[in-house]
């Protein structure tokens, strides 16, 4: 005679189950996801709903409860007493745990009949209240994480329902520490993210409200952002079992839609979806990154966005953060795999192109932090004089450098006439006795920033991290391995790359402004004392760091804007 399995505690079982769930963003998901499967059923047969759906999530912050309401099909009782039969309904979510009607529907979500008790992860208590169309009341339920015991439903007035039909689930006596991370603004983009598919859809409306605030959940538009699509439909798998190989032709296709976006670090990885909901980031799921033939790094870029939709022909696992073994799952992973190297080209062009634009801001944004330094220094370079004809000069400020220009007299050293002036922009110092000058002057650059990608090599073969060439400014060279180190490939500035300019930049600035003023009593001090020398540098280069701290944290390829950062 066959043994039965039986479970000891159930309760207890229920909240170890509910455990699994690490945030409260992710039980939150379920009771969304059960309303819109309550409305899925009209959406299939009409293709649209059949009248505006409403499901919205209400956080009382005074009285620490969420509430989950909806205008779907609602529920009746789910269990006939006189025949014992379980039918959909409120007691058959209750207590049929594992026996979900939705697990023989195809197109709803929910199959093992757990999601409802996952409350238990965060709160100890939870209530229902649900109707039908055709039914002239409500049916009102109140459980407890503590007992498995369910009091019989209570029969109250519709009137005190918003909607002909629908279902409001209430949690509340929350604990501590999950109340703490319930934030609506958060809520929000995770049912962005989570229902991104089905937001889309006309007649369908899901809002989080915090007291008076209100935010309305938008789908992504994917087609909002520059860039270049994947697009892949799978109609067939080939899958192996037993050794040979059989092709199933699919009832819905699985669909790749992939997009590497130009104009924006989205930060919006691939997701699997299922159903119209996501199950979890391509790049976070083990079973696919061990096939991966690049171990899932490249489904981890910036620029990368888009979602696999499997059609419900693979399931994810009870935390559905992977997906269950099985022969279809490993048949899409290869469908998946082929567009690898088709993905990690394009990335690289497109990493290229950002290089090279968001390095060229990041040149600007540096020399206009760098004359901003000058000009707080009080840092001119002075005339330097060379023998020669006698020239007058008129000085005038041009940003933060004093420019001096050749203004001529008709005659010049070789006899121009006026009408062919010489003029030559150079940088000149600004003194409190010398308003005209008369010399022959050296054509000097400032401080300019630039990167190079190529080597530069000392006599002895090891590499510069930067150099100041005159007539070219500063150059910081990419090709360094402690570039290398400080600069990631999401090309976001981080404060170890901005250190790091900072003391390369200012070794180059300081050893020029020591030279231009080595002869003025306090460089000079400075220069005779070897600590002092050291002191002097090291607080520059903290000064530059603080300035460059708004870049912080900042993609190369968002600093359109820099050239108005207040470089304080």
């Amino acid at each position: 005679m066959p043994y039965k399995k039986t479970i000891a505690d159930p309760n207890t079982f229920l909240a170890n189950v509910a455990d699994l769930y690490q945030g409260t963003m992710r039980i939150f998901m379920e009771y969304i996801d059960n309303s819109l499967d309550s409305a899925e059923s009209m959406y299939r047969k009409e293709g649209e709903y059949a009248y505006p759906i409403k499901i919205e999530i209400k956080i009382d912050p005074d009285n620490k409860k969420v509430y989950f309401l909806d205008n779907c099909e609602g529920m009746n009782k789910g269990y006939e007493e006189s025949s014992g039969i379980w039918k959909d309904g409120l007691l058959a979510i209750i207590t049929g745990i594992g026996k979900s009607t939705k697990r023989g529907v195809s197109w709803l979500n929910g199959k093992f009949g757990f999601g409802f008790h996952a409350y238990m992860a965060c709160a100890e208590k939870i209530s229902v209240i649900t109707t039908k169309k055709d039914m002239d009341h409500c049916l009102f339920v109140e459980l407890s994480s503590q007992t498995m015991d369910v009091d019989d439903e209570e029969k109250i007035s519709k009137s005190k329902f918003p909607y002909e039909s629908g279902t409001l689930v209430t949690i509340s006596n929350f604990k501590k520490d999950w109340w703490n991370e319930i934030d609506h603004l958060l809520l929000k983009k995770e049912i962005e993210k989570h229902f991104e598919q089905l937001l889309g859809r006309e007649n369908l409306e899901i809002k989080v409200i915090y007291g008076d605030e209100e935010e309305v959940c938008r789908p992504f538009d994917y087609d909002g952002y520059l860039g270049k699509k994947i697009e892949k439909e799978i109609f067939e798998l080939r899958l192996r079992k037993k050794g040979t190989e059989e092709v199933v032709k699919l009832k819905s296709p699985v669909r790749i839609y992939l997009k590497i976006t130009e104009d924006v670090l989205i930060s919006k990885r691939p997701v699997f979806i299922n159903k119209g909901r996501r199950i979890e980031e391509v790049q976070v799921i083990k079973s696919f990154k061990l096939k991966s033939k690049y171990k899932g790094s490249c489904w981890s870029h910036s620029n990368l966005t888009g979602y696999i939709d499997v059609a419900g022909l693979i399931s994810p696992t009870l935390s559905r953060d992977d997906f269950i073994r099985s022969e279809e799952r490993d048949a899409i992973y290869q469908e998946m795999i082929q567009l690898e190297d088709e993905i990690v080209a394009e990335l690289v062009e497109v990493n290229s192109r950002i290089q090279d634009v968001g390095m060229s801001r990041l040149e600007n944004a540096l020399s206009g932090a760098l004359n901003k330094l000058i000009k707080d220094y009080n840092f001119r370079f002075k005339p330097e004089l060379v023998p020669g004809e006698d020239i007058n000069v008129r000085e005038y400020e041009e940003g933060n450098f004093i420019f001096s220009q050749n203004i001529g007299d008709g005659k010049g050293g070789n006899g121009d006439a006026v009408d062919n002036p010489k003029k030559e922009d150079i940088v000149v110092a600004k003194t409190d006795d010398e308003t005209d000058l008369k010399a022959r002057e050296k054509k000097g650059n400032g401080f300019l920033i630039k990167f190079s990608d190529r080597e530069a090599k000392r006599s002895d073969g090891t590499l510069f991290c930067s150099q100041y060439v005159e007539g070219e400014g500063i150059t910081i060279y990419t090709t360094h391995p402690e570039f290398k180190k400080r600069i990631r490939n999401n090309k976001i500035i981080n404060q170890r790359l901005i250190s790091y300019l900072a003391s390369q930049i200012m070794i180059r600035f300081k050893d020029k402004f020591y030279d231009k003023k080595g002869k003025q009593p306090e460089v000079q001090s400075i220069l005779n004392s070897r600590s002092d020398l050291f002191d002097d540098m090291m607080f520059g280069v903290y000064e530059f760091e603080e300035m460059l701290q708004p870049l912080n944290g900042k993609s190369l390829i968002n600093l359109e804007d820099s050239s108005d950062q207040n470089y304080e």
